[in-house]
């Protein structure tokens, strides 16, 4: 699983790998974003998008996503 987006290191141009903490668990953390929020989607593969809109999370703080593909 990787994620793309704006804010904390992210880039809407190629994904960051995401680690995988379990079964269907990935978790992606960074030390860039310190404040303000972060957008970004899932994708598969760094090819296929999650549906629906961009996602938003809050810097600095742990958000619990269930994307659907």
């Amino acid at each position: 699983m990787f994620i793309r987006g704006e804010g904390g290191g992210l880039s809407w141009e190629k994904g960051a790998l995401m680690e995988n903490a379990g079964n269907d668990v990935w978790v992606w953390t960074t030390d860039a974003a310190l404040k303000g929020n972060v957008s970004f989607k899932f994708l598969l593969n760094d090819e296929g998008w999650c549906a629906g809109e961009n996602m938003t999370a809050k810097a600095g703080e742990t958000t619990t996503l269930y994307p659907a593909f």
